[in-house]
């Protein structure tokens, strides 16, 4: 076919009377490149309309727990961002530092936060258009954009959180954008760009230099330029400067590498884990239920009408992130087996988004919006919320709800809280403390350790041990560990009384009162 992605007569089976009248307009010119524009702008709208409802709700909401480690780090004077950053974070101070700025203007609401995530997402999407147009998708560039913002905006770990995930993910985006440049031209500006995205995506998350996967895979299966024996030396050459620039990270990337290998971030990833994140993971059910559904209605697909090298390239950015993390726990002994940690990945929804309309592009005018439709909806129904905290403290703090003698205990599931140095040091306790110190509550407050086999004793012990010096309690917990289950459990042992206990979302509030109050 031709590298425009246009259809043409030979690539387009005729297989009825609507496949025949949009084979012969095609023939004689009478489809412009472009989609019909109200077309376009109806399905932009709705979209839009859809994103703002839901966006709003998210970014509206309150900080989940790492958010308010952020609201933590950032808080007080740039030196001690930088030193929080260093001793607390898996990632280095660069993000942090610029979230400390944004502060310094915005103040230190939710939205003022989540600022710079948002604006990355809405930078992504951008770039993401421009590598269509190197790829040369042509009419259908709006909407592999469109599929691409809607797996963003609605993934939680990525467009509206105060983490650096949606940073990431930008110049991640940028880099390969700037490689597929490179991949055409001789131009010096190419590669130095690339150098800097590439050093930035790993200075805002270490994890995401997997994306290198990627780019190692794209020379071996695209058609797009020219890979030459020169090109890969200068791409060799870039990631040596990328070296040299990420040498002042190298002692605190020892001491990240240090504690993942001390702890156990994630499960070992296995084959089928692997296989599921490649080929069944929710990123890719849009796609399969639109493929298949024009499949049983339609006896044929136009397969012939897919651009082969952005099917190439979508299946290849999008399996490049589950087959980096295996490769990285086989190679190097550590678990990073978590979705987020390759989320730089997304784009590939756009492409194969673009592959999937083409394939049933007679019919265009109807799939395209439901695919739209699918993209958003399947994620965000899946959708955790993960805040919660806030609603709880104000829950708690009302007046009348606790006496002046209650104790605040927190469980917020940090893998430090397993450390006892970690736990009774008094330096590391804002760190565990983190939402309650963002929203403001009052007085000191004890920790718990996080409860994993390894510690349940030690877990068992320190409820033992702050049962004894009060007479009501109010604990914070997340509700995803089995914490809450147990400290019931030992409460009652110790003859104490649950009087209330309420859920919002994912964090739970238990207040408890000894036997002899």
């Amino acid at each position: 076919m031709a590298r425009s992605g246009r259809v043409t007569e030979e690539s387009l089976p005729v297989v009825s009377e609507v496949d025949a009248e949009w084979s012969r307009r095609e023939r004689e010119g009478l489809l412009a490149d472009d989609w019909p524009r109200r077309y376009v702008a109806t399905v932009l709208g709705l979209t839009t309309i859809f994103a703002l409802i839901y966006g709003s709700r998210v970014l509206s909401s309150g900080l989940w727990l790492d958010e308010s480690i952020t609201a933590w780090v950032t808080d007080g004077g740039l030196s001690q961002c930088v030193d929080r950053a260093w001793n607390f974070q898996g990632q280095s101070p660069l993000y942090f530092i610029v979230v400390w700025g944004l502060r310094q203007v915005l103040g230190d609401s939710e939205l003022g936060l989540r600022l710079l995530s948002v604006v990355s997402t809405v930078g992504a999407v951008v770039i993401f258009f421009g590598i269509q147009r190197e790829l040369r998708v042509g009419r259908d560039a709006w909407l592999g954009a469109t599929a691409f913002a809607l797996a963003l905006w609605t993934h939680p770990d990525v467009a509206l959180t105060a983490r650096p995930y949606a940073a990431a993910v930008f110049f991640a985006v940028l880099a390969t954008f700037l490689l597929l440049r490179m991949l055409k031209t001789e131009s010096w500006v190419d590669p130095l760009g690339y150098t800097l995205a590439v050093a930035t995506t790993i200075s805002l998350h270490y994890v995401f230099a997997t994306v290198l996967g990627f780019h190692l895979l794209l020379f071996c299966v695209t058609r797009y330029g020219h890979v030459t024996r020169r090109l890969v030396f200068r791409w060799i050459g870039c990631l040596i400067c990328v070296a040299v620039l990420c040498v002042p990270l190298l002692p605190h990337l020892l001491l990240v590498r240090e504690k993942a290998t001390r702890y156990e971030i994630s499960l070992p990833p296995r084959v089928h884990d692997l296989l599921y994140q490649s080929f069944v993971s929710d990123g890719l059910m849009p796609l399969a239920i639109l493929v298949a559904g024009f499949g049983l209605l339609r006896p044929k697909l136009n397969f012939a009408a897919v651009d082969q090298d952005v099917v190439r390239i979508g299946v290849v950015w999008w399996i490049a992130g589950p087959l980096s993390i295996y490769c990285v726990y086989h190679l190097l002994g550590i678990s990073l087996n978590v979705p987020r940690y390759y989320l730089w990945r997304l784009p590939a929804i756009g492409l194969l988004a673009v592959a999937g309309i083409q394939a049933v592009y007679p019919h265009r005018l109807v799939a395209a919006p439901t695919l739209l439709l699918l993209t958003f909806m399947v994620p965000a129904w899946q959708n955790v919320d993960r805040s919660g905290w806030r609603e709880a403290i104000q829950w708690a703090s009302l007046p009348g709800r606790l006496n002046d003698n209650c104790r605040v205990v927190v469980y917020s599931g940090l893998i430090e809280s397993a450390e006892p140095g970690w736990l009774k040091d008094d330096s590391y306790r804002p760190y565990f403390l983190a939402p309650l110190k963002h929203y403001r509550v009052p007085g000191s407050a004890d920790v718990l350790p996080i409860l994993i086999p390894s510690t349940e004793s030690f877990f068992d012990a320190e409820v033992d041990k702050i049962v004894c010096q009060r007479s009501q309690l109010v604990f914070y917990l997340d509700r995803n560990s089995p914490a809450g289950e147990r400290l019931k459990q030992r409460l009652s042992q110790a003859g104490w009384t649950v009087d209330q206990c309420q859920q919002f979302r994912l964090a739970e509030v238990i207040v408890a009162r000894s036997g002899s109050e």
